[in-house]
């Protein structure tokens, strides 16, 4: 995914601290990021007590009012494990991208067809609008961040 926003002038950072506190390195990069993307797993938002942790990157990013856009990465059948992540996708319009899957499906009440590359344009768009101030249309959520 990185590789296709970069492709489209976007930097793309995913933090790598292997061997260092990731902590400080995830910490560093939201605080410079424009929009913080967050691939919402079932555990995303798990206080697992080690620094940098999702739930810390999520406190962070929303505590520093970062543009956030959330990606759905599980079924509708199952839920997220952390109440915070929950309320944050609910009843919001969303992307949802099962692993294993080079399609997605924008999601509400209803679902619509899409592939990769209209996610990669609705990324870049969200990007557009997070640098610009301007609304973004859906609302936004491992560590992938953008900016200039």
């Amino acid at each position: 995914m990185a590789e296709h926003l970069q492709g489209r002038g976007i930097e793309c950072v995913i933090v790598d601290a292997t061997g260092g506190n990731i902590g400080k390195h995830v910490g560093r990069r939201i605080e410079d990021c424009d929009m913080f993307l967050i691939f919402g797993t079932s555990t995303y938002g798990e206080d697992t007590g080690t620094p940098g942790c999702t739930s810390e990157e999520y406190e962070m990013a929303r505590k520093r009012k970062k543009k956030i856009f959330a990606i759905r990465m599980i079924p509708f059948e199952e839920e997220f494990k952390e109440y915070d992540i929950i309320m944050y996708f609910a009843g919001k319009l969303f992307p949802i991208w099962l692993p294993n899957s080079s399609t997605h499906q924008w999601s509400r009440d209803g679902v619509q067809g899409g592939d990769f590359t209209s996610l990669i344009d609705h990324i870049a768009e969200a990007y557009e609008a997070a640098v610009h101030e301007a609304p973004i249309d859906p609302p936004t959520v491992t560590p992938v961040m953008a900016h200039l």
